[in-house]
């Protein structure tokens, strides 16, 4: 199960206040690239399997 886009978007603006505040610890001249270069990892950590095949939390405390 992949996410939608519509989702995908909704974890974005979800996490926007918490990217501008870390953002701040960063030399103005970079903030852009790096809000950029973070969403976008973010997006494709969401289009791939990878995050779908991580084992729960009771999972992991079962083994």
């Amino acid at each position: 199960m992949l996410y939608t886009n519509e989702e995908i978007e909704e974890v974005l603006i979800c996490l926007e206040y918490k990217l501008r505040k870390s953002l701040r610890e960063t030399h103005p001249k970079y903030r852009e690239d790096l809000a950029q270069n973070l969403r976008e990892s973010i997006v494709r950590k969401m289009k791939s399997d990878t995050l779908h095949k991580s084992p729960s939390f009771f999972t992991l405390i079962n083994q």
